[in-house]
């Protein structure tokens, strides 16, 4: 059963991705369909009561976020050109909600961080003067992810290899 939600997970990430880096535009069913995917997932690990708890530390997270960065705008740009779907698209938040299924609120944070950095250095080296697929890079890299996190055995829910750093 695990290698199908994977393989299911996998392939819609691929949809995405392709659509994103294509059109700059992704159907609006395929994050649907990757939050139920991920959300049932989610539950193979975790009761519902924690999946929400989850959730709802993470969305907190992307609240302060997206403030931050709306924030960052007003400061740099002014009242006047300030349009935060100007810089990032609707697709890139809905995508963000997706992610925050499928984490713990530490693996959120790690996640959130390295794929914006990978975000940042692929559009640095390749897409310079164009817009960058936010969310199809990330779902790159949660597809990737995703496959490792099967053929390690690792629990996207677990915390305790931070703890081990630590």
């Amino acid at each position: 059963m695990p290698e199908f939600i994977v393989g299911l997970l996998v392939a819609c990430l691929l949809l995405i991705a392709f659509q994103d880096f294509r059109e700059r535009a992704v159907n609006w069913y395929l994050f649907s369909v990757a939050f139920v995917i991920c959300a049932f997932q989610a539950s193979l690990y975790l009761d519902w009561i924690e999946i929400m708890i989850n959730f709802g530390i993470n969305l907190l997270l992307l609240v302060v976020l997206i403030t931050t960065l709306l924030c960052y705008l007003l400061i740099r740009f002014g009242r006047n050109q300030l349009s935060l779907w100007n810089y990032l698209g609707l697709g890139d938040v809905l995508f963000f909600i997706v992610l925050a299924i499928c984490f713990s609120p530490f693996n959120f944070v790690i996640f959130t961080v390295v794929s914006l950095m990978i975000s940042l250095l692929t559009s640095i080296l390749f897409l310079s003067g164009r817009t960058v697929p936010l969310a199809g890079i990330q779902a790159l890299c949660l597809g990737i992810f995703s496959i490792l996190q099967y053929f390690l055995d690792r629990s996207p829910f677990n915390d305790n290899w931070i703890y081990l750093w630590m």
